[in-house]
């Protein structure tokens, strides 16, 4: 088994190499390397890119006209490679010592797996600190992701590795939102119920720069929100009911701040909500009848 090693590059400067040379080491002879450039503007980030093209030959390099976002990049570069691996890494980003051997070995430990998550590093340029993120938490004792914890604290790598096949069928990375492509990818993906392998070993090491304006940086408040509304469904079947109660009150609150926008919201979004309010309807009614059942049962 293979793998292909995606990574989307934007105005990241000279830390386009560091995350080229954190990968170039670690791959075997059927593996592969793609750099998505999203046209880059600065002219280090432009420099640093001849420089690496000129000292990698072997690695793919694209190189859009225009700035598309992310979501973009990083679908254009999964559907140039041509492994059954994909592993997504930011420009400004790197992986650890031996990471891909051991996600490599993760998949070839079991077939079923159609995503590998595991712990990562958060370097943090801002605040000046560095935290490593233990996701054992969302592991169950068989080893497979827990979307019921997912829920209620989410701390899933969004550039957690995955099958291709798994990407296509889930239906890849939703270029209307891209601040929050990745959470949204990963939530469909749960609900789809493909599973997910919990590796316990540093993955990926995350590199949170001062001024950085990628989107996958940081994701706002709004986003959020809007994210967490999208993904209803989701919330619905993982959450407790109380949780789930308490999450629709907030959002409640918070777009009562935000009417206009939730408005704009409504307008965008009406189709998917009428999806999700139809889905709520049967799963309700699925839930009564299951509890009239068994007070019938308890009659006779």
């Amino acid at each position: 088994m293979n793998c292909s090693i995606v990574i989307t590059h934007w105005n990241k400067g000279k830390r386009l190499l560091d995350a080229i040379l954190s990968v170039v080491g670690q791959v075997e002879k059927k593996d592969e390397i793609i750099v998505v450039d999203d046209c880059s503007q600065d002219l280090i980030s432009k420099q640093t890119l001849r420089k690496a093209r000129a000292r990698y030959p072997k690695i793919s390099f694209f190189i859009n006209e225009r700035n598309r976002g992310s979501s973009f990049a990083k679908d254009l570069g999964i559907s140039k490679s041509k492994n059954d691996i994909i592993i997504l890494l930011d420009g400004d980003d790197v992986l650890p010592e031996d990471s891909v051997a051991k996600i490599k070995a993760k998949f070839l430990s079991d077939d079923s797996l159609s995503f590998v998550f595991g712990n990562y590093t958060v370097k943090n340029t801002v605040t000046k600190t560095i935290t490593e993120v233990d996701c054992s938490y969302l592991a169950t004792s068989s080893g497979l992701l827990d979307a019921r914890e997912l829920a209620r604290n989410w701390k899933l790598l969004g550039s957690s590795p995955f099958k291709k096949e798994a990407y296509l069928e889930v239906g890849g990375y939703d270029y209307l939102y891209p601040n929050t492509d990745d959470v949204d990818f990963h939530k469909r993906a749960i609900l789809q119920g493909y599973k997910y392998g919990y590796l316990n070993e540093m993955i990926y090491v995350w590199n949170i720069l001062e001024k950085s304006k990628s989107l996958n940086q940081s994701i706002s408040p709004r986003n959020a929100l809007f994210s967490t509304i999208r993904s209803l469904e989701f919330y619905f079947k993982y959450l407790p009911s109380k949780n789930f109660l308490w999450l629709l009150i907030e959002i409640f609150l918070r777009l009562l701040a935000k009417k206009n926008k939730f408005l704009l919201f409504l307008r965008k979004n009406l189709k998917s909500l009428v999806i999700f309010a139809r889905s709520l309807q049967g799963n309700l009614l699925g839930k009564w009848k299951k509890i009239r059942g068994k007070k019938v049962k308890e009659k006779s």
